[in-house]
């Protein structure tokens, strides 16, 4: 690769005009893969080469992908602070910027471009510093993709006082997208104090009043008032047979929905009180819903 293919790429970019398509997230994060990688190659003198109009080029499309993205999600991001999204308009936002190749059940292993819109959106911050030890069955977190958020959204049939509650709910992107796609009081339990105290200045900033964080070990909640359960494998082991014991008793009093991805799956998937929707075999890319019988 040299520098006159790498301009010529660029150019590529800045000439196609679905650039600046709201929806596009996924090629202007492809474009911006590209400049990133124009001011990387820029870096090392090489003779002979036109490497100004590569710098010019490349920081052009990245303020040119910045810019269009800081205008997409400050519209939808005022919409949520005004109280007046529609939650249908985002579904169908989510799902154009997914695209129409996307189907519900299956394998969630590609990048979509959903995530940099939900994240510019909620204006993730970088991971805190944990303060409290995690237990050796604790995993360290990691953010569910957005599609499989959607997906559930788009699965689930929840009433007006149906509560939605992610365990082990880390930066709270879950819970908040939830809610802004579905309307239910949608709240996370988090172990680690720094996450609860940034997933609700994110809340906080967005105004959204049916959303709460509980930083508490998930083992120690009764979950009276709680309906629909997602976990993208936050403990494994004793943990998480405690955690379904807890939600087997939920259950006990009333009917509950268990969704899952990741590893945590095949935990869920194990339990015998619970029956899993569709005939799809469980497996940890793929979003799993079960009911309590």
């Amino acid at each position: 690769m040299n520098s006159t293919t790498i301009v010529a790429e660029l150019e590529t970019y800045l000439g196609d005009p679905r650039l600046d398509a709201a929806a596009q997230f996924r090629l202007r994060a492809q474009a911006e893969a590209t400049a990133a990688l124009a001011i990387e190659y820029a870096r090392y003198h090489r003779p002979g080469e036109d490497l100004d109009t590569l710098r010019q080029n490349a920081a052009a499309l990245r303020r040119r992908v910045q810019a269009t993205n800081e205008r997409v999600v400050q519209r939808w991001r005022n919409q949520i602070q005004a109280g007046g999204h529609s939650r249908d308009a985002l579904i169908r936002f989510c799902a154009d910027i997914i695209g129409p190749s996307w189907r519900a059940g299956q394998l969630h292993t590609t990048a979509t471009g959903l995530d940099d819109f939900v994240d510019g959106l909620l204006e993730l911050p970088d991971q805190p510093v944990e303060t409290r030890p995690r237990e050796r069955e604790m995993i360290q977190y990691e953010a569910a993709p957005a599609p499989v958020v959607l997906e559930l959204a788009q699965r689930l049939t929840l009433a007006p006082d149906d509560v939605f509650y992610d365990l082990g709910s880390g930066l709270g992107s879950v819970v908040i997208l939830s809610h802004l796609l579905t309307g239910a009081v949608c709240k996370g339990v988090e172990f680690e104090p720094a996450y609860c105290q940034a997933a609700t200045a994110m809340a906080a900033r967005l105004r959204l009043a049916d959303v709460a964080f509980i930083n508490a070990d998930a083992r120690d909640l009764a979950y009276d008032d709680g309906r629909i359960f997602f976990m993208f494998t936050p403990f494994k082991g004793q943990i998480m047979r405690d955690v379904l014991c807890a939600l087997r008793e939920r259950a006990n009093h009333g009917l509950i929905t268990v969704a899952s991805f990741g590893y945590c799956t095949l935990d869920v998937a194990a339990a015998s009180w619970l029956r899993p929707r569709g005939a799809a075999p469980p497996h940890p890319f793929r979003l799993a819903v079960f009911d309590g019988v």
